[in-house]
């Protein structure tokens, strides 16, 4: 996808018939959100269906009868011969409401973009059009029906009018853009012919779902006294560098545990985000079940500290005992960890981290003691390199143990090495790492590299030989 420089840079052969295509979707996308709007205003409104694409462009069911709404989107003025095909369907409309195929009044609405031109603005002051037929544009001021919002002059004052309606509802904890193209996207979606949710359940149903695990190698390889992933602890930390394969631990483990277990992957998010992330996440997961429930859950204004409380709450009158593991959770700063830890007491978590700063002060606030994959050993080592169409003697996969320090990607990187330079020997591989002639650079080089890289700019005389051989020992 191209960004605004490059669209605006590139060289288009029909520029008439881009401006085409993008006021048609132009027009589209306006409708879709006035669509949306109207969800928006629905439950204040009373509203109790919208409706997208059938007769008309936009319809919403009261308890008192059917308003119409025909959307235009134009470059210029609104001419009469834009909507005199609505016109003569109204008629229709209307009848069938006369006629009582169709339960209450009838309201017919324009919505449009530009103002009438001056033939059709007479039209409707000399009253040549029906009366229950009502215009609204941007420049409008006459008084329009609360189901609706206003006519919007472009997209973009669209969505900041969209947006801000979000903002208002009782969902504090949804992202109020988010949620405003989720439901641009389900309009669209409906205007296909797909039949969406009912309304009082629809924003509640837009809560992102909890992600899932990591999919485990197909063929797992355990490592030295690997741990379970049980319910001893209430809060445990797993800790080891990059590479020591505790995502594919903690995926794999998942996979055979009877528990309910769940992921979520922290990466760059914000401390002061991960309670009230956790609480929309895993309240989609676990209480979209109960919704009185999950609105207890979400109520506006309330921290994401005590809305995971609640949800902790919640989750222990259900008898259900949760394992959330937490990957990457070093990134998260000790203090928002903690909170987010102390807010919960039937919630178990599971914390895979590099050690760090982090990692320290968190074990000293709450008391923990971090736990470390050991590494493959010597025979599992093996299986691997054989795995990959790497081979050794006794000796050279010993060595590769200990210069990989047994850590899965490490041994797979160094092997793939092995098997692509070295005929697949990976004596002939490790004779070289120990003399520092290799050609290609292992994984737990790279990562070396840069920690190295990190000393001397703080200006330390240690070197690159002397941390390898404290890594390796």
């Amino acid at each position: 996808m191209l960004d605004n420089d490059e669209r605006n840079n590139s060289r288009v052969l029909d520029a008439a018939q881009l401006t085409r295509i993008e006021s048609v979707h132009r027009g589209f996308l306006y409708q879709h959100l006035y669509a949306v709007g109207c969800l928006l205003l629905a439950q204040t409104a009373k509203v109790n269906v919208v409706m997208v694409e059938l007769d008309e462009d936009i319809e919403l069911i009261t308890d008192w009868g059917r308003i119409y709404v025909q959307v235009k989107t134009r470059s210029k003025s609104i001419m009469h011969s834009d909507i005199s095909g609505a016109i003569e369907r109204f008629k229709d409309l209307r009848k069938e409401h006369a006629e009582g195929r169709r339960k209450g009044e009838a309201s017919f609405i324009f919505v449009t973009n530009q103002s009438p031109s001056i033939r059709l603005k007479k039209s409707i002051d000399d009253k040549e059009i029906p009366h229950d037929i009502v215009f609204l544009s941007p420049q409008s001021t006459i008084q329009r029906l609360p189901a609706l919002p206003p006519a919007w002059k472009s997209v973009p004052e669209a969505v900041a009018w969209c947006v801000g309606q979000a903002e208002k509802l009782n969902f504090s904890l949804l992202s109020p853009d988010s949620l405003v193209w989720k439901l641009a996207g389900l309009t669209q979606l409906a205007a296909t012919g797909v039949n969406a949710e009912d309304l009082p359940t629809l924003f509640e149903q837009l809560i992102v779902q909890m992600q899932d695990f990591p999919a485990p190698p197909s063929f797992y390889l355990p490592q030295k006294l690997e741990p379970s992933l049980n319910f001893e602890k209430r809060i445990r930390i797993i800790c080891g560098l990059s590479g020591a394969g505790k995502t594919a631990w903690a995926a794999q483990a998942a996979l055979h545990s009877s528990h309910l277990c769940a992921y979520y992957d922290t990466g760059d998010l914000p401390g002061p985000a991960l309670a009230s992330t956790l609480v929309r996440e895993l309240a989609a997961q676990f209480a979209t079940f109960d919704p009185e429930g999950l609105r207890k859950i979400l109520l506006p204004g309330v921290s994401g500290y005590d809305a995971l409380r609640t949800l902790d709450t919640f989750l222990l009158q259900q008898g259900t005992i949760l394992l959330l593991v937490l990957d990457n959770a070093h990134r998260v700063p000790a203090e928002n960890l903690r909170d987010t830890l102390n807010a919960t007491k039937c919630i178990h978590f599971v914390l895979l981290c590099q050690p760090n700063e982090n990692v320290r002060k968190l074990e000293v606030a709450i008391g923990l003691q971090r736990e470390a994959l050991l590494g493959w050993d010597i025979d599992t080592v093996a299986t691997a390199v054989d795995d990959l169409g790497g081979y050794a003697t006794a000796q050279g996969y010993e060595q590769l143990r200990i210069y990989t320090g047994g850590l899965p990607l490490y041994v797979q990187s160094a092997a793939k090495i092995a098997v692509t330079e070295y005929d697949g020997n990976v004596d002939i591989f490790c004779s070289e790492l120990q003399h520092n002639e290799n050609s290609v650079e292992t994984a737990q080089e790279i990562i070396l590299s840069r920690v190295y890289q990190g000393f001397e700019s703080k200006g330390s005389l240690c070197s690159f030989g002397q941390i390898t051989q404290g890594v390796h020992r």
